[in-house]
């Protein structure tokens, strides 16, 4: 074949676009092969992170639980200290009565 005919011409840009399709393919090829074990690395995380996940979530309700017995204990430690305070109070006028009464 001669450069300067068409068909030469013709047939080395048909081969050129194969090739270039080729090349394409390939590349498909491995980014197919990437994402695919991408996809794996992400489900072994998910099966790795699953049991973490449901411990963190028990733990989450515990510490909600022990919220609510804490803000009772407070609210019933209020309650105490408040009626220690008036029976203090109440002791205080009982012995300043006895004295009283003594003297």
């Amino acid at each position: 074949m001669d450069s300067s005919n068409v068909q030469f011409w013709m047939m080395v840009s048909s081969i050129v676009t194969a090739i270039c399709f080729v090349v394409m393919a390939i590349a498909l090829v491995g980014v197919l092969l990437i994402v695919r074990k991408g996809v794996g690395t992400v489900q072994r995380l998910e099966d790795r992170v699953a049991p973490l996940i449901s411990k963190v979530d028990a733990i989450g309700a515990q510490g909600r639980e022990i919220s609510v017995s804490f803000a009772e204990v407070s609210s019933n430690l209020s309650t105490a200290t408040k009626h220690l305070a008036e029976s203090t109070e109440l002791i205080r006028d009982e012995v300043a009565e006895l004295k009283a009464v003594v003297s």
